[in-house]
């Protein structure tokens, strides 16, 4: 599974501008407490003061603990077929592990309710997004149906303004004699 970046080393929580963290990971120090096995027995309580005190391998089991829940709420509201999946799934577990460690989660349920409600929230928001984009944006065209229509001459605009430079050349050439305007229409029409 591709993305597990979200690691904490002490000292390491930093902001990129949005209202996610970014984490970087630091190799343990010697001396220093072994990480929680895989699908550990910890408590959620244990795992998320572990978390908050810069542990890296809490973040490693947060994941391990939620990942199932955040792809089935994903799944249930995207539908199988959603492109975006697999970054929504990790921009879901980003705010797990930062509201973990900003204390907004207060462990007033499980860790795995509380990645299902953001789980939920980013894929409502998504789809908010999306119905906003469809107003503006056709995404059923394809992108060579878009250069194709870039390259064809025969626009309505294009057509508009032809014919309104029409109407002004011949108004201006109603204004002189008939054998000037044919020499006009010769020259500067025909070639």
């Amino acid at each position: 599974r591709a993305g597990r970046n979200f690691c904490l080393a002490p000292g390491e929580l930093t902001s990129n501008g949005s209202d996610m963290a970014v984490f970087k990971a630091r190799r343990p120090a010697e001396g220093t407490e072994m990480p929680a096995p895989r699908g550990s027995t910890m408590s959620d309580a244990d795992i998320c003061r572990a978390l908050t005190a810069g542990e890296a391998w809490a973040a490693e089991v947060v994941y391990d603990r939620v990942e199932d829940v955040v792809d089935a709420v994903l799944f249930r509201l995207l539908g199988p077929g959603d492109g975006e999946r697999d970054d929504l799934a990790q921009q879901a577990l980003e705010r797990v592990i930062s509201t973990i460690v900003s204390g907004r989660y207060t462990q007033g349920c499980s860790l795995r309710s509380w990645a299902t409600l953001i789980t939920q929230h980013l894929a409502i928001d998504t789809m908010r997004s999306r119905s906003r984009e469809r107003r503006i944006f056709d995404r059923s065209v394809e992108h060579h149906a878009l250069e194709l229509v870039a390259e064809e001459t025969r626009t309505p605009e294009r057509a508009a303004e032809t014919r309104r430079r029409v109407e002004h050349l011949l108004s201006a050439l109603a204004t002189v004699n008939r054998a000037r305007a044919e020499a006009v229409v010769l020259h500067d029409v025909l070639g």
